[in-house]
């Protein structure tokens, strides 16, 4: 026969044979049991769905009758309150017997409150809650009581009564059928089944699935199984006692039975559409099976990267056709290829080898140096000032610049080593041999040096320079990650040291970052371990001597490494974002000593607290402050909120609405660190803040530069004509304070009047400051 000619023809007719019949039965056979599961999970699904539905249902009608229940008990207890023939005055415990209105309860109780009663019972009755609690009783059988606090003048009492479970449980009648039901309390036992013979059997069943998290359960009942469905009753919110589990029982064999009925039609089908699949693709195959065998060759070459022999098709029909379009594909696929590889391997833009071809270079510089025992160099350059640049020039100069700076970087190295675009303005050089770290060193200068000479890009001269972090192999790590990281680290170092260098990586420098690290995770918590705290540094008035005012300062005092400097914290909290829930922790903390301090009638005229940029952009802050101020009694006129210069420089809309918003709340605002920045009268004139602080900067040298003495005598005189409180920061000496009294400045604060201290320390130095202040004053004559 035909067919038999074509199967015995070679191997490979032979295989697609066999491959026709697997692909016939493998589709239909999981078509089969996709269907089979997807029906029977549906079926069972609907049914599953309509035991948890039911003991929904039955549990909220429990529910309802709780709920009304507790109604007819809060009447019991109104009832009761205001009657006069309850008389408990001479025992601790009084039985109630009640009319034929109130058979919903027996065993009425009013009895004195137990010593040990939990906490959070008493809590729960105190705030006028009832409760329900489930006591066995001789027999073994858990009865329901409520409870709630009776008051009288004389002490607490607590009413209790029993409850008519069979009200609670409902008509079980409506269980005549298969289905069941069952209540029960959770890490206590069963309560009531619709079935005296099944809550017999099947109490310590459900005790032992009463935690289990499945809604559904199959459980084994007189050797039957079950299918039951749990809705959790949660009572503890309302009536402060453990949940009711309402399961739901019905045979698994009524619901399985639609299954077995689909499972009788299903496999016949299966059978037949085997067959028919077999015989049709047995007809195909006499057909396809030449053509086929020699695409399926093809594609095997193809998968082998072989695109030179092409299909040899003659059928004179569409086969021969699909073979042309095959050769043509096998064409396109040996260019596309081509063009992948070197997507992959190289930078589109300069030509050089990308990030994932330097990485390969790396393990392949890595294997050769350990088996010819001997060192290289990994040099990450990156370009300085190319964003500038770029964003101002745009991305083609920027484009024209990267090319430039690559073959300027290559032209120092040699033709073994290695050039790479990392990624951005970022290189990497494999130098591949070195003798001591002096090669890597002349080479990174050289690179340096030509980064630094003009570039002429479209008639127009670019400056920028360059950056380099370096790692040698072995010594800074046996992985191209390790390598990689640590030079990345160096460069940044070299940056941080004023760009325009090179370094070579140092333990110290991964010290540093992981001790960055460290201090960030433990700022984190910081807060729950109430490590922070404020400090106060007085603000006095020169002239007086008196307190005019306080600036507030966080402090942290870590549990293992002691006081931390807040230079080097604030700057983490900022670079993390954690500056907006320790400033919101700050000015909480300093508002609640201000009403303190009010209270005990020691309150200041000013109180000044830092506020970051971060905060005063965070969406919340304004709304925050009003709940503050809110929240506690004083007076918004006293709060002062400090904002470093540097702030305004962006002139941001919504920056200078928010600092009206504050002004119109009453909060006053000063300019921290004045004539720091890049202070101009066009932004003094329109900016809501009433105070300048000079920054300590210009203080230092008043006694020895008369030009920090013309800047501070323009900034007071600038700030008089603009109606503005100036207060001078980091005062050290008796002769700084004088000069500034002579200049006119009316505040001041610094070491020299006091440290900062704690908010006890702050108001035994405000009781003597005057008396100090008298002997300054008299310092100030005879300096004068």
């Amino acid at each position: 026969m035909q067919i038999k000619f074509a199967l015995l023809k070679s191997k490979v007719a032979k295989r697609i044979f066999f491959l026709f019949v697997i692909a016939a039965v493998i589709p239909t056979g999981i078509f089969s049991v996709l269907s089979y599961n997807y029906v029977t999970s549906l079926l069972t699904k609907q049914k599953q769905e309509h035991l948890v539905s039911s003991s929904k249902s039955y549990g909220m009608a429990i529910y309802e009758r709780i709920l009304n229940a507790e109604q007819q008990f809060l009447k019991l207890h109104e009832s009761l309150k205001f009657s006069n023939d309850v008389d408990i005055s001479s025992s601790t415990s009084t039985r109630i017997t009640l009319d034929s209105n109130m058979s919903l309860f027996s065993d009425i109780k009013i009895y004195r409150k137990p010593e040990n009663l939990d906490s959070t019972d008493l809590k729960h009755l105190l705030d006028g809650k009832s409760t329900i609690t489930a006591v066995k009783n001789s027999n073994n059988i858990i009865e329901i009581f409520f409870i709630r606090m009776f008051n009288t003048i004389e002490a607490n009492h607590l009413l209790s009564a029993k409850t008519n479970l069979q009200y609670i449980s409902g008509d079980m009648d409506i269980f005549a059928g298969a289905d069941d039901a069952c209540i029960v309390i959770k890490n206590y036992g069963t309560l009531n089944c619709s079935s005296s013979h099944l809550y017999t059997i099947s109490k310590s069943i459900f005790e032992k699935h009463v935690n289990n998290e499945n809604t559904i359960k199959t459980l084994n009942i007189n050797n039957k199984n079950h299918t039951t469905a749990s809705w959790e009753l949660f009572l503890n919110g309302r009536f402060n006692t453990n949940s009711w589990i309402i399961y739901y029982i019905e045979p698994s064999e009524i619901i399985f039975a639609p299954k077995k009925a689909f499972t009788k039609i299903l496999l016949p089908a299966f059978l037949l559409a085997i067959l028919i699949v077999t015989l049709i693709s047995l007809n195909q195959i006499t057909k396809f099976l030449v053509p086929l065998e020699k695409l399926l060759v093809a594609t095997k070459r193809i998968a082998k990267s072989d695109f030179n022999e092409k299909v040899d098709i003659t059928s004179n029909d569409e086969f021969q056709l699909l073979g042309d379009s095959f050769n043509h594909m096998t064409s396109e696929l040996s260019k596309r290829e081509e063009r992948l590889f070197y997507q992959a391997n190289f930078d589109d833009l300069t030509g050089l080898p990308n990030r994932q071809q330097l990485i390969k270079r790396l393990q392949n510089s890595i294997t050769d140096s350990i088996h010819e025992k001997k060192q290289f160099a990994f040099l990450f350059v990156d370009l300085d000032r190319f964003k500038v640049i770029n964003d101002s020039q745009g991305h083609a100069i920027g484009d024209k610049l990267l090319i430039a700076a690559g073959d300027r970087i290559k032209s120092c190295i040699r033709s073994t080593d290695t050039l790479a675009r990392y990624g951005g303005d970022e290189f990497g050089v494999i130098l591949s041999t070195i003798n001591n770290s002096n090669n890597a060193s002349i080479t990174a200068a050289e690179i340096i040096k030509r980064l630094a000479e003009i570039f002429y890009i479209d008639n127009y001269e670019q400056i920028i320079g360059a950056s380099i972090g370096i790692s040698v192999f072995p010594s800074d790590g046996n992985t191209w990650e390790e390598l990689l990281q640590k030079a990345d680290i160096a460069m940044y170092k070299a940056k941080q040291k004023g760009r325009g260098r090179y370094l070579f990586f140092t333990d110290t420098m991964q010290e540093n970052i992981r001790e960055k690290a460290e201090l960030e995770a433990d700022l984190f918590h910081a807060l729950e371990r109430q490590e922070l705290y404020l400090v106060y540094q007085p603000q006095i008035d020169i002239a007086s001597g008196d307190i005019s005012g306080a600036e507030t300062l966080l402090r942290w005092n870590h549990r293992n490494k002691g006081h931390i400097r807040p230079d080097r914290f604030i700057s983490y909290a900022e670079d993390s974002g954690l500056i907006v829930q320790l400033g919101s922790w700050a000015i909480r903390e300093a508002i609640k000593q201000c009403e303190k301090w009010q209270i005990e009638h020691q309150a200041l005229p000013k109180l000044a607290v830092n506020i970051s940029a971060r905060q005063l952009r965070h969406e919340n802050f304004f709304a925050n402050i009003e709940a503050l101020v809110s929240d506690f009694d004083i007076g918004t006129t006293i709060l002062e909120f400090e904002i470093t210069e540097s702030l305004f420089l962006s002139d941001d809309k919504h920056t200078m609405r928010m600092l009206d918003q504050l002004n119109k709340l009453g909060i006053s605002i000063a300019i921290d660190d004045f004539g720091k920045g890049y202070s101009s009268l066009g932004y003094l004139k329109r900016l809501p803040a009433q105070t300048l602080k000079i920054d300590k900067y210009f203080i230092k040298d008043l006694n020895s530069d008369k030009d920090s003495i013309a800047i501070v005598k323009a900034i007071i005189a600038m700030a008089k004509v603009l109606n503005k409180n100036v207060v001078a920061e980091g005062i050290e000496t008796i002769e700084q304070l004088n000069i500034l009294k002579d200049l006119g400045c009316k505040h001041a604060q610094g070491f020299y009047i006091s440290k900062p201290k704690i908010a006890s320390e702050f108001l035994d130095y405000s009781k003597t400051a005057v008396i100090q202040l008298d002997k300054r004053r008299s310092s100030f004559k005879n300096v004068s």
